[in-house]
């Protein structure tokens, strides 16, 4: 799961002020960590939290189609190499040749995570979103999460939100349609507004 601002919130009046917060990041097939990110109370309000730099003998790779490295601010797909990497899905060859891939110049095979990344200026990876949730609208890739987000973040009053393309039978255009979750039910047209302004 993605952590949000909003959870980070919700969590600081539990906790001692002497913890931290940490946002750790790593699918099963990694042994479940291999980045983190400790969240500096300048963050709590940012609109997305790192998910950080690899732990200790761990390598990331952010990765274009062609398995060429993206540069600082690109997005690409994370790759993840090192100790914890498993060997495998158990008698399912096929799909262990798809997610166990040989990068050029990486010595051993790294794990294809499917998820879209990018590296900030800070030197953080930053999690965009899940490469089956793009979409294409009018000729652009669409990020839904990106959008999701934003909405989340132009008022607490919103609790959560789904966006998803939608087909107009009778035009026959594409659009995106926003599912909200909110007691407040003024928001519409102050949701309809941020979102033109974005």
């Amino acid at each position: 799961e993605t952590l949000s601002c909003k959870a980070i919130l919700k969590l600081i009046p539990h906790i001692s002020p002497h913890c931290s917060i940490n946002n750790l990041y790593g699918p099963a097939e990694t042994t479940i960590d291999c980045t983190y990110h400790v969240i500096t109370p300048a963050e709590v309000n940012a609109k997305f939290i790192p998910i950080g730099r690899p732990l200790p003998n761990y390598q990331c790779y952010i990765l274009d189609q062609h398995l060429q490295r993206v540069p600082i601010g690109g997005i690409g797909e994370l790759y993840v190499g090192g100790v914890g990497i498993f060997s495998g899905y158990y008698n399912n060859n096929d799909l262990s040749e798809n997610a166990l891939v040989n990068i050029p110049g990486v010595k051993e095979k790294c794990y294809r995570t499917g998820d879209l990344v990018k590296v900030g200026s800070d030197g953080e990876i930053y999690f965009i979103g899940r490469i089956d949730f793009q979409v294409k609208l009018h000729g652009q890739r669409i990020e839904l999460r990106e959008i999701e987000s934003t909405i989340l973040q132009s008022s607490s009053d919103i609790s959560n939100c789904v966006v998803i393309k939608v087909n107009d039978e009778e035009t026959k255009q594409d659009y995106l349609a926003a599912y909200i979750s909110t007691t407040n039910r003024s928001l519409e047209s102050h949701v309809k507004q941020y979102c033109q302004s974005h």
